[in-house]
């Protein structure tokens, strides 16, 4: 059992290194950023380090150390694969596209007001992914071929709210974890009164966890996006919604993802909130919804209560306000055409003159990348 252990720590190592090697030699593109590249090789030579001295060590010689040396080398290896599977793909993957994206997301930064680190964005995503975040390196991943178009570039701003939200969780979200405590007691005394049974309680329960693992940072994403983007957004989100119909409605949740429903609700309350024009996106919702008919779960809207959406859109809607962030109406109201308003054109455009739409996309994308 020791060799077994000795050789997988030594594999480990051996995958380290040639990572280290792999980025030492490889020619890095000149204009992405290097903080980024040097703390993805720091990580590396620390890593290296620290296997190293586990094989250095004798512990691994030790019968009495079998469990822990397993152990660490599953936490070793765990850390290796993050770094392999996000910075170290991030600067191979560095190209043209990377480098229109990662301009604009500066532009956007600028635009919105936010002035903290701005991300790196790549196209290692894939159009099944569609587009994330990860934190912890402060990347974005968005799927090939979207430095050509403009009509997904909305979801990007959901993005960019992720990070947001991890440094100003409490400023966004005011009181509402205590109002969704109370609403849920609440409910859950009514079905006991009302004698309605256990399997609705433990649904409302389980409801209440997602809420606070998953649904609720979902939904905050989604109000600073339509906070920072206007409309464009909300037709963004119709485009997922007709994406995902093929395999499920617009009334199903997910347990990292709330319904799309109740995700569309709180963008029109956001729209609301800024006194922007929605007639249009509210009409083809309004159509979506009755083409589609997919029936409503019957606990669906104690799930999801519109009370507790409007509060939340509220409280996001302060939290925004707080923490300087530029509304898509201040944005507007700028001498310079921002990013967010030449995507609710794209939308306008697209909806109202589509022929004509993809010489005018490329065209607006080249003045995109004149803009720095």
């Amino acid at each position: 059992m020791n060799n077994f252990i000795r050789a997988i720590y030594h594999d480990l190592l051996s995958r380290v290194k040639n990572l280290i090697h792999e980025l030492e030699a490889r020619e890095i593109h000149p204009e992405i950023n290097l903080a980024f590249v040097e703390n993805t090789k720091n990580d590396l030579q620390q890593l290296s380090k620290e296997v190293t001295y586990r094989i250095e060590s004798g512990d691994l010689e030790v019968d009495g150390l079998r469990r822990n040396n397993i152990r660490r080398y599953s936490s070793l290896q765990e850390r290796f694969q993050l770094i392999e599977a996000y910075p170290y793909q991030v600067i191979l993957k560095y190209q043209d596209p990377e480098v229109y994206l990662n301009k604009k997301v500066h532009l956007i930064y600028e635009q919105i007001r936010c002035l903290h680190e701005v991300p790196i964005i790549t196209t290692i995503s894939n159009f099944e992914q569609y587009y994330w975040a990860h934190p912890y390196y402060n990347i974005i991943a968005v799927p090939l071929g979207e430095e050509k178009n403009l009509l997904n570039l909305p979801d990007l701003y959901h993005e960019i709210a992720h990070l947001i939200f991890l440094i100003y969780k409490n400023y966004l979200l005011g009181d509402f974890l205590s109002d969704l405590s109370t609403y849920v007691e609440e409910e859950k005394r009514i079905i006991e009164e009302e004698d309605l049974g256990e399997e609705l309680s433990k649904e409302l329960d389980d409801a209440h966890e997602l809420w606070i693992e998953h649904w609720l940072e979902e939904f905050v994403c989604d109000l600073i996006a339509t906070f920072l983007v206007g409309e464009a957004y909300g037709w963004s989100n119709l485009k997922i919604s007709s994406i995902h119909l093929k395999d499920v409605g617009i009334y199903q949740s997910f347990p990292a993802h709330p319904a799309d429903e109740a995700r569309m609700r709180v963008i029109f309350k956001m729209l609301d909130k800024l006194n922007l024009p929605q007639e249009d996106l509210q009409h083809s919702w309004d159509s979506f919804r009755q083409l589609v008919a997919t029936p409503k779960p019957r606990d669906y809207d104690i799930l999801y209560p519109d009370h507790l959406l409007e509060k939340l859109t509220d409280y996001v809607f302060q939290g925004c306000q707080d923490i300087d962030l530029a509304s898509y109406i201040e944005q507007v109201e700028t001498d310079e055409v921002t990013v967010a308003e030449i995507l609710n054109e794209a939308w306008v455009k697209i909806r109202t003159d589509s022929n004509g739409y993809p010489d005018w996309q490329i065209n607006t994308i080249n003045e995109l990348r004149e803009k720095g």
